[in-house]
C-alpha cells in the first residue's frame, strides 16, 4: 500500500461524522450504536439474529441491555438470552470468553443463553472450518464485515426512517473502510518493516496513529505471529499453549506463547518449562 493510498482512505475516514463521534470511546460507541439499532428495529433485527442462532421461529428483540455485568450487549429473543461481546480496538482471548460464558442467568428468567463474539478480527483460536460458522465452544463469531453486509443491509431493505437510513449508511461506510483498509493489511504486513523507518509498512503505522487504530493493528499482528509460532513449535514431545497460564495447571514440558501490548507497542512473550537432555 503506497503512502498516497494511505492518505486517501484515511482522509475519507476522517471526513465521516460518525467516525469522529466514535473517537472518544470506540468500543462503547459501537455497542451504543448497535444497541440503538436493536431497540429501534426489534422485529427486523430479531429476524436476522433468530436465523443466525438457529431458532425455530423469528422472535422480536426485547429488553436490550448495555454494559451490564461486564457484558457489552444483551437482549432477549423469545426463550433465548443473547449475550454479545463486542471487540473493535482489542482482540478476544480464551480466558475472557470462558469467564463470560459462566454468566448466570437471573432466576426469574427461564432462558437459554447464546453467546456471540462481534469483532473486527476473528481470533486465531476460533474454528477455521469454512463450511460452518467459525466458533469457539459455545461462542459464535460474527465479523463486522458480516454485520454490515448482511444484518444492516437487510435493515436497509426494510421501510425505515429516512434519517436513520443516512446514519446507518454512514456507519456501513465507516466499518467498510476499517475492514478493507485495516483488517486486510494485518495479514499482509511484516512486523519487522512495520517499525523500520522509510518503509511502506511504517508509513501505514503513522497513518494508523492519526486515526487511533495503531494499537488494534499491532494486537492483530502479534496475535497472528503468536499463532504462527505455535503452529511451527507443536510436536509430540512439547505441548504449545497459546494464551495466559492458568493457575493450578501443570505446564511441565510446555511452551507458552502469549501476546499483548506494553507502552503502546505490540508484545510477544515465550515461556518454556521444557528441559532439554544433555
Amino acid at each position: 500500500m503506497s503512502e498516497k493510498q494511505n492518505d486517501k482512505w484515511a482522509e475519507e475516514l476522517k471526513e465521516l461524522p460518525i467516525f469522529n463521534m466514535s473517537l472518544s470511546s470506540k468500543e462503547l460507541f459501537h455497542s451504543n450504536f448497535i444497541g440503538w439499532i436493536l431497540e429501534t428495529y426489534p422485529v427486523e433485527m430479531g429476524k436476522k439474529f433468530s436465523e443466525v442462532l438457529g431458532l425455530e421461529k423469528n422472535e422480536k428483540i426485547e429488553n436490550v441491555q448495555r454494559e451490564k455485568n461486564n457484558i457489552d450487549l444483551s437482549f432477549e429473543l423469545g426463550d433465548t438470552l443473547v449475550l454479545i461481546e463486542n471487540k473493535v480496538k482489542s482482540i478476544a482471548y480464551k480466558e475472557q470468553l470462558d469467564k463470560y460464558s459462566k454468566y448466570k442467568i437471573p432466576k426469574d428468567k427461564d432462558k437459554e443463553a447464546k453467546y456471540i463474539l462481534l469483532s473486527l478480527k476473528r481470533p486465531t483460536f476460533f474454528d477455521n472450518n469454512k463450511d460452518k460458522t467459525p466458533n469457539y465452544k459455545e461462542w459464535i463469531y460474527v465479523s463486522y464485515e458480516e454485520f454490515i453486509g448482511e444484518y444492516l443491509e437487510l435493515l436497509l431493505h426494510s421501510k425505515i426512517d429516512e434519517y436513520h437510513e443516512l446514519l446507518i449508511r454512514d456507519y456501513i461506510k465507516f466499518i467498510d473502510i476499517l475492514d478493507k483498509k485495516i483488517m486486510q493489511e494485518i495479514d499482509n504486513t511484516s512486523i519487522v518493516n512495520f517499525y523500520k523507518k522509510d518503509t511502506d509498512e511504517n508509513k501505514l503505522f503513522s497513518t494508523l496513529k492519526e486515526i487511533r487504530m495503531h494499537d488494534f493493528f499491532q494486537k492483530g499482528l502479534f496475535e497472528n505471529l503468536a499463532q504462527s509460532i505455535c503452529s511451527r513449535l507443536g510436536n509430540d514431545s512439547v505441548e504449545v499453549h497459546l494464551g495466559k497460564r492458568e493457575k493450578g495447571k501443570n505446564y511441565n514440558k510446555t511452551v507458552t506463547i502469549s501476546h499483548g501490548m506494553t507502552r503502546a507497542v505490540g508484545l510477544l512473550d515465550a515461556n518454556s518449562t521444557h528441559k532439554c537432555n544433555g
